[in-house]
């Protein structure tokens, strides 16, 4: 932790222990709730009305993603040429109403509600910032289609109960696990062959194709 989140933690009205478990909530890792001082802590967020606690399923309010990512903006923010941030805005807003409508288009309702209790899809302040974190970790992969197709097959199977312990899509496009990073929807981009992103219509010279 360098000084400059432990500032954005105290100027925000928390203390370290409070972001810890702030922390655990967002990465959806487990709470130990027999000790005492982190029960304090959760309860502390409670009334901040930066976590929701039903049946002991704690998840994120809206007023607690934006702290969270207000303290991480450094570690989580990456600069994109000026000259592609105009279609990174467009694509994430673009690919993140079309996950909406598929949600809907399924079930009926605007989000769907995962095995843990939490919601498969996530504001798009969230969304674009855990993209910005996939393009710094990964690197600039700009394959937009792949992304896209990748992200809407993770949403019907979740949907339709293929998947039924399916991850947030926050962390389906990267998680931290043991120390490292994962990504299932790099993994899944890379089983979508380039032909199949191709509309035939589009190839003139049958040359291509070999």
């Amino acid at each position: 932790m360098n000084i400059r989140i432990l500032e954005r933690i105290l100027d925000n009205n928390l203390d370290v222990g409070q972001y810890y478990v702030l922390s655990l909530i967002h990465n959806e890792l487990p709470i130990n709730t027999l000790i005492q001082k982190i029960i304090g802590w959760k309860n502390a967020l409670v009334k901040k009305d930066l976590i929701l606690d039903i049946n002991n399923v704690c998840s994120l309010t809206e007023k607690g993603i934006e702290i969270f990512n207000i303290i991480n903006s450094d570690t989580l923010v990456i600069e994109i040429p000026l000259k592609q941030a105009e279609n990174f805005d467009t694509f994430c807003i673009n690919v993140h109403n079309s996950i909406q409508e598929r949600i809907i288009e399924l079930t009926g309702q605007k989000n769907r509600k995962n095995k843990s209790g939490k919601m498969l899809h996530s504001p798009l302040s969230e969304f674009k910032i855990r993209m910005e974190g996939f393009f710094k970790k990964y690197g600039k992969i700009h394959d937009y289609k792949k992304i896209k197709k990748a992200l809407l097959n993770y949403t019907e199977e979740a949907c339709l109960g293929k998947n039924p312990y399916a991850l947030r899509l926050i962390y389906f496009i990267w998680n931290e696990k043991n120390g490292g990073v994962v990504s299932e929807m790099l993994s899944t981009m890379e089983n979508i062959s380039d032909i199949e992103e191709t509309p035939k219509e589009l190839i003139s010279d049958t040359r291509k194709l070999f």
